[in-house]
């Protein structure tokens, strides 16, 4: 749980946070792109740990993901631009941050922002949010992580299960770009309370589904909203 949080928190959190610094017209889409490259992985991903698994164990498989994802985080960690201001970029048209001197954002101590996460974290609606989210990713990662053995667990082929992983991935990219795009109309949260309600169809339809049509329909919906 600490491994694994801590890995996706580094990858998701810069990858939400980083954009909504440039962006201010068209941010969900903007972000939309920003993440897109976890769906690409989750495609390839899963076709790929199963061969690892079958050839290996699943133990190397988690190596062999360790080594890339380290390799891929450190060439982003390299390349990504935390701010506008590190490339003198044109901000009146995109950016929040074209009021002020750009500096005030830049260059804060540690203590103020501390200050800000305790004062932010005690907020009602920070919690409020914090176990929404809480309550859409459990079961989006019970999904993700055990679809492979309850197809299985069901009389459907394994290979049904892997695919619909990699579906998952690809209406990942789909649901992205469309609530992204959605979002810069709709606002946020109506945009959130909709994926949600998207994730939950999709996860209760799994424990109905005995078909691998059943299974790609439930994925469908479960992937769009997820993404």
């Amino acid at each position: 749980g600490i491994v694994v949080s801590t890995g996706i928190g580094i990858g998701y959190v810069i990858a939400y946070a980083t954009p909504s610094r440039w962006f201010q017209r068209r941010r969900g889409l903007a972000t939309a792109i920003a993440v897109s490259g976890s769906s690409c992985g989750i495609i390839v991903g899963a076709p790929v740990a199963n061969a690892l698994i079958a050839r290996y164990d699943w133990q190397i498989a988690y190596l062999v993901f360790a080594g890339t994802s380290l390799s891929l985080l450190t060439l982003a960690a390299l390349l990504i631009a935390d701010s506008p201001w590190s490339f003198d970029a044109e901000t009146d048209t995109d950016s929040e941050f074209h009021d002020g001197n750009p500096n005030s954002t830049t260059h804060r101590s540690w203590n103020e922002q501390v200050a800000d996460v305790y004062g932010l974290a005690r907020r009602p609606t920070f919690v409020f949010t914090v176990l929404g989210f809480l309550f859409v990713f459990i079961p989006a990662y019970v999904v993700m992580v055990h679809i492979v053995s309850h197809t299985t667990n069901v009389g459907i082929d394994r290979r049904v299960g892997v695919f619909a992983v990699s579906l998952i991935g690809a209406m990942n990219i789909v649901g992205k770009f469309a609530f992204g795009s959605i979002t810069d109309r709709i606002g946020e949260i109506r945009a959130i309370v909709a994926c949600a309600i998207l994730v939950g169809l999709g996860t209760i339809s799994f424990a109905f589904v005995t078909t691998a049509a059943g299974v790609f329909a439930s994925t469908f919906v479960f992937g769009l909203g997820y993404g």
